[in-house]
C-alpha cells in the first residue's frame, strides 16, 4: 500500500506537474497551440457543472445567513485579463 502511494506520486509529479511546464518552458508557441483547443472543449463541457456548484454554493450561504454581493467584488482571473489590455482609470484627488 505504502510503495503504490510513492509510485502513485512520483508518476503524477513527474508526468502532471514537471513534464508539461518544462514542454512548455521549452516550446511556448507550439505547447499553447496544442492545448488551446483542448482546454477550451473541458471549459464548455465543465461550464453547467460550475453553474450547477456556483448555485448550490449560494444557496447554502443564503440559508445559513450570509449576505451575499456586499463585501468588495471579486474579480475572476479571466476579467482580469480583460482589464489588463484597457487603461487604468484615473484616480481621484481628495
Amino acid at each position: 500500500m505504502l510503495y503504490s502511494s510513492l509510485v502513485m506520486t512520483f508518476v503524477i509529479v513527474v508526468f502532471a506537474e514537471v513534464l508539461p511546464k518544462t514542454v512548455a518552458f521549452n516550446a511556448p508557441d507550439h505547447f499553447a497551440l496544442a492545448v488551446a483547443r483542448p482546454i477550451a472543449w473541458t471549459v464548455r463541457l465543465l461550464t453547467p457543472a460550475l453553474a450547477a456548484i456556483e448555485a448550490l454554493v449560494n444557496w447554502l450561504l443564503r440559508s445559513f445567513g450570509m449576505q451575499l454581493g456586499e463585501g468588495p467584488a471579486i474579480i475572476s482571473p479571466h476579467e482580469e485579463l480583460r482589464r489588463r489590455g484597457r487603461p487604468p482609470a484615473p484616480r481621484r484627488r481628495r
